[in-house]
């Protein structure tokens, strides 16, 4: 009988601690989930008003392009670098939203799934960290604390910008990879249960889909497990893990990786130089940010040295024992991210992954370290102790709660709609498309046709309604473009004065007009000084536009896309191009040539070389009089 009420009283205690810990994760998920509804706001959710702030835009496209060549994850985009293959080769990162405009277009709109997608992941960020305490088997008043700081960090911190910015999957990627790493820390310490693998490698399948960057704090995780529990660590489970979890996670996403790799080594997916954004690599970065600086390369948050400090302190004083290899472990897990972050780009192969975006992630790595630090500070300074030590203590303490308190005070100022500085892009988030981009796009339908390309001058500033914005300017207006619907992207890039990899104003004034023939350019849209400078010197150029920094020109040439042969692009779409009435032996489009391009009926397709451009063009030998072409 005793043995039975025992039992009882034991499921009683495991029933309330379970529910304890689900009402955390909850009420995180309502509090957030109220703030996120008031800044976005929620009644914009299912309108046909566009989210689009810097990378959102370009999603937005991404979307588009994978619904249009679905169920094929590559096709052959003609709206921009006079053709190049689309599809995983430019998505890394929204996968998700792509998969889900399959699924759901035409029924639901594409303005409508993004919205969606970023508003659930949004919602569910910040409960990610108390559903990492709970499965640590941590206290209920550790678990609060750990949400409350969760929230804080999402807001009040570069956190916020990321997402706003359109880095939506990474931040939701970053908050699911704390519980991942607290469940293979309970797998590694106690859990017999070979489920556990299953489930972590279904899991990180998915994340690992949503974002390929997912495993790196994953990584540094485990290796601080190893460093910190070398004495008592179990090498078998450690290597069972490895292999099943990575097994299982990379194994359903080999139907992007594959043909992602495959078109990866081509020179006219990314310009050799890469994309230079998060490459910053100074150790002072460190420091600064700790201190919550907030400008240029540094992105600090005042969230930062409460968090910091609290996660020191457990990781060194803490009496649990059970507390203290958590603490430890995570915050050494921590630390390396946040090395990574400041230093990691000083190898050119890790710099291509962004190190710099890592580190609020480590941070979010300080946060339950920092909950078990501030709980044991405070019961040290109830316990009898001496003097200096007591004090000492009681200070840190107030320092802590009254940097956090400021921290607190930011975050309800990032909710709040004012003219005050805020780390992520002021509310409302749904604000649809600005001025700029209503001219442009007025400008393209009445000034310009489907005959001939728009060489559109890209703006590191965004100051077309700080967004990129032309895979919507193009695809919306049926219209091709030279360059990239994203920076950096192509041999073709036209960015801020630099075209082609050379400053304009160095280009002759006939090497510039042989690129506009050979990539059939009838219209230019600039934005710079030193581009409109060296294009009002040329005198086959006309002025048929002006809109603030904007201004537009017309080519007087003729508009072909033929450079040998003749016949008609009758249509073009994703994964399509339509000829008919060709004529010659041998016709050369001024559309880019891969290895996989097919045609119907089939015809010999040949590589030709033009100009510097180290893609060459598509040239078809004794071609019918019709044909289609496309990428597979």
């Amino acid at each position: 009988m005793e043995k039975l009420m025992n039992d009882q009283s034991s499921q009683s205690s495991s029933f309330k601690r379970i529910w304890e810990f689900n009402f955390v994760t909850l009420i995180t998920t309502l509090i957030q989930f109220l703030c996120v509804a008031y800044t976005f706001p929620v009644s914009e959710l299912l309108s046909n008003q566009p989210f689009f702030h810097i990378d959102s835009a370009f999603h937005w496209y991404q979307m588009q392009l994978a619904a249009d060549i679905a169920p094929s994850t590559i096709g052959y985009d003609p709206f921009f670098a006079a053709g190049y293959p689309g599809g995983v080769t430019i998505n890394l990162s929204a996968h998700v939203p792509a998969l889900l405009a399959i699924l759901l277009t035409p029924k639901v709109s594409i303005v409508v799934i993004y919205k969606c997608y970023v508003f659930v992941c949004a919602i569910l960020g910040p409960a990610c960290v108390s559903l990492a305490a709970s499965l640590l088997r941590l206290s209920f008043r550790h678990t609060a604390l750990a949400g409350f700081l969760a929230l804080i960090l999402w807001w009040a911190s570069i956190f916020h910008w990321y997402h706003t910015a359109g880095m939506v999957s990474f931040v939701m990627a970053s908050f699911v990879a704390l519980p991942f790493s607290a469940a293979i820390y309970q797998y590694l310490e106690s859990d017999e249960n070979g489920w556990t693998l299953i489930v972590l490698g279904i899991t990180g399948g998915i994340i690992f889909f949503s974002h390929p960057l997912f495993p790196i704090p994953i990584v540094f995780f485990t290796l601080s497990y190893v460093c910190t529990s070398w004495s008592r660590i179990s090498f078998q489970r450690l290597t069972i893990l490895i292999l099943v979890v990575s097994g299982i996670s990379l194994i359903p996403n080999l139907f992007w990786l594959i043909p992602m790799f495959h078109y990866s080594g081509d020179p006219s997916i990314y310009l050799k130089v890469g994309q230079p954004y998060q490459k910053i690599v100074d150790a002072n970065l460190l420091w600064r940010e700790l201190i919550g600086q907030f400008r240029g390369n540094t992105h600090g948050a005042k969230i930062y040295a409460p968090i910091f400090i609290g996660a020191v302190y457990s990781s060194l004083f803490s009496r649990n024992r059970s507390m203290l290899k958590i603490a430890q472990c995570l915050t050494l897990s921590g630390f390396i991210i946040l090395l990574f972050a400041a230093t990691g780009a000083s190898i050119s192969v890790i710099g291509n992954l962004q190190p710099n975006r890592f580190s609020p992630v480590g941070y979010l790595f300080l946060i339950i370290p920092a909950t078990i630090g501030y709980y044991d500070a405070i019961h040290f300074i109830k316990e009898r102790h001496n003097f200096f030590s007591k004090s000492f203590i009681t200070i840190g303490v107030a320092i802590v709660v009254t940097t956090t308190s400021y921290a607190s005070y930011e975050m309800v100022r990032e909710i709040g709609y004012g003219h005050w500085g805020h780390y992520g892009f002021p509310p409302p988030g749904v604000r649809g498309i600005g001025e700029y981009s209503k001219w442009i796009l007025n400008f393209l339908e009445k000034q310009t046709n489907t005959q001939g390309r728009i060489l559109f001058e890209l703006s590191s500033g965004r100051i077309y309604d700080d967004a990129h914005m032309t895979g919507y300017y193009a695809y919306t207006s049926d219209r091709e473009f030279i360059g990239g619907s994203y920076p950096y992207f192509h041999f073709t890039n036209f960015q801020d004065g630099l075209l082609f990899g050379h400053p304009i104003n160095q280009l002759s004034k006939s090497r510039f007009l042989d690129y506009m023939r050979i990539y059939n350019v009838g219209w230019i849209l600039v934005h710079s000084e030193i581009s409109k400078k060296y294009l009002d010197s040329i005198p086959t150029l006309k002025v048929v536009g002006e809109y603030k920094e904007f201004k537009a020109y017309q080519i007087n040439q003729a508009l072909s896309f033929f450079t040998e042969g003749k016949g008609n692009i009758k249509a073009r779409s994703h994964n399509l191009i339509v000829l008919s009435d060709l004529q010659g032996g041998v016709v050369t489009l001024k559309y880019h040539y891969f290895p996989g391009i097919l045609s119907s009926p089939h015809s010999t397709i040949l590589p030709k070389y033009m100009l510097d451009d180290p893609t060459p063009f598509i040239s078809i030998t004794n071609p019918p009089k019709d044909m289609t072409l496309s990428l597979q």
